[in-house]
């Protein structure tokens, strides 16, 4: 069974998705932030901000966009869930400069450092 779960007594939880229609294609991301309750403290939807790019972009535009919101609202402790693979690896193991993609990790990294 496939379920929410919280995060840890003092923690938020970022969850983001991001999806594309075609590869590339009309794209948009979304993202919410939970407390350790379960109860909504923020969240956001990107769709014509996006634009036309590639799933993995879109996903990577959702993991950016709801870091940034949770570092507005000072949140340090943060979980974050993402259901791409390969963004998780991204994030997890970093992505060569010359990728087309390495700007946004990048910018997260900047984010997941802190």
């Amino acid at each position: 069974m496939i379920a929410w779960t919280p995060p840890m007594v003092g923690w938020f939880k970022l969850n983001t998705d991001g999806a594309s229609h075609g590869n590339p294609g009309l794209a948009a991301a979304r993202g919410v932030v939970w407390d350790g309750e379960g109860n909504w403290c923020s969240g956001f939807a990107l769709n014509i901000i996006i634009g036309i790019c590639s799933a993995p972009l879109a996903e990577l535009w959702g993991v950016y966009y709801g870091l940034y919101i949770a570092w507005e609202r000072g949140i340090t402790c943060l979980e974050l869930e993402v259901d791409s693979e390969m963004v998780v690896g991204f994030l997890r193991t970093g992505i060569d400069d010359s990728h087309p993609l390495s700007f946004l990790v990048r910018l997260c990294h900047g984010f997941l450092s802190n």
